[in-house]
């Protein structure tokens, strides 16, 4: 009996059909999970889908966000004191009168002694009677500045008409306090003048304290101090009023402002002079002074020919006033 096969295959296609539709639906369903999968984030699906309850995590210390630190710039350097050079003065020096007597000029700001220029040289530093402030600022200290009226007289006297017996008392005077020649190099070295002694012959002997051998760049540096040491203010006060006979050198120092901005609004100075290896020596030390304080500290030196002093004098003079119109404002320095 023959067989019917229609039927049959078409229940076998129609199966193949549906398992093949069935596989299709399952390949899609299973992309399209995948592609939903990739865009959602892990934390979107679990806060979106979990039906758990929540657990709570352990606080922890909270951590500070790094920082990125960028290390603070350097401080900017200190500025020094701005001098004017000694080389670039050398030409204007070579045109001044004394250049062939041993003409030797040395200053510094006040307050900065390390920082002090020489133009000239000298072979004779006999201080004379600049040794009279040293001295007399040794007096004052000793006393701390609590002077007996003999004792004020004859430092007024020492300094203003450079009186020698009035120093001489002074000089006596320090014998109740130690050592008279210790404590002027005391005071020497308070000022930043660590070489300057008190005099001595060749057998080291004391001798006359105005032959103390004192260089004029350490003169200078003594000058440029005094305005800052305890009572170098009341030795300038005496030194402001030196006897017109002696104004000369710093004396002589015009008041004013300068084409470079230095103001000098007073002059403090003493002199010395005496016979020297040369024939006659005058120097001088003392102080520029501003109208606001400070000021520039000045040493002079010159051995002129024949023992002039009336030429000693106009030298020194036209020194000082020369050194004045060459430094500018910055070449003043204040005490710290």
């Amino acid at each position: 009996m023959a067989t019917d096969t229609t039927g049959a295959r078409q229940v076998v296609v129609t199966r193949r059909r549906r398992l093949s539709t069935a596989f299709v639906c399952a390949v899609l369903c299973a992309a399209m999970a995948a592609c939903g999968s990739s865009a959602s984030s892990p934390k979107e699906e679990d806060s979106q889908t979990s039906t758990a309850a929540p657990t709570v995590a352990p606080m922890l210390p909270s951590r500070p966000p790094a920082v990125i630190s960028t290390p603070a710039p350097p401080p900017p350097p200190v500025k020094p004191v701005q001098i004017t050079d000694a080389s670039k003065l050398v030409q204007g020096f070579k045109k001044l009168p004394g250049r062939d007597q041993q003409l030797t000029i040395a200053w510094a700001p006040v307050g900065h002694p390390e920082q002090v220029q020489q133009l000239g040289t000298t072979d004779t530093i006999d201080a004379w009677s600049t040794i009279k402030v040293p001295l007399a600022l040794a007096a004052i200290q000793q006393r701390g500045g609590d002077l007996p009226k003999a004792v004020a007289n004859d430092i007024e006297m020492s300094v203003r008409i450079s009186d020698n017996d009035a120093a001489r008392r002074l000089w006596e005077g320090l014998e109740n306090f130690g050592m008279k020649a210790e404590l002027v190099n005391e005071v020497l070295g308070d000022t930043g003048d660590k070489r300057t002694r008190a005099a001595r012959n060749s057998a080291g002997v004391r001798v006359p304290f105005g032959l103390t051998a004192w260089r004029v760049g350490d003169a200078a540096k003594f000058a440029a101090t005094l305005p800052c040491v305890p009572y170098g203010a009341q030795i300038m006060r005496d030194m402001r009023f030196i006897d017109h006979s002696q104004s000369w050198g710093i004396g002589a120092v015009a008041r004013g402002t300068n084409k470079r901005g230095l103001n000098v609004d007073d002059v403090a100075f003493k002199g010395g002079w005496g016979p020297s290896t040369s024939g006659y020596l005058m120097r001088q030390v003392g102080v520029l002074i501003l109208p606001g304080g400070g000021g520039v500290g000045v040493a002079l030196l010159v051995q002129p020919h024949g023992g002039n002093h009336e030429a000693g004098a106009k030298i020194l003079s036209q020194a000082a006033s020369w050194l004045r119109d060459s430094l500018g404002a910055t070449d003043a320095g204040k005490c710290a």
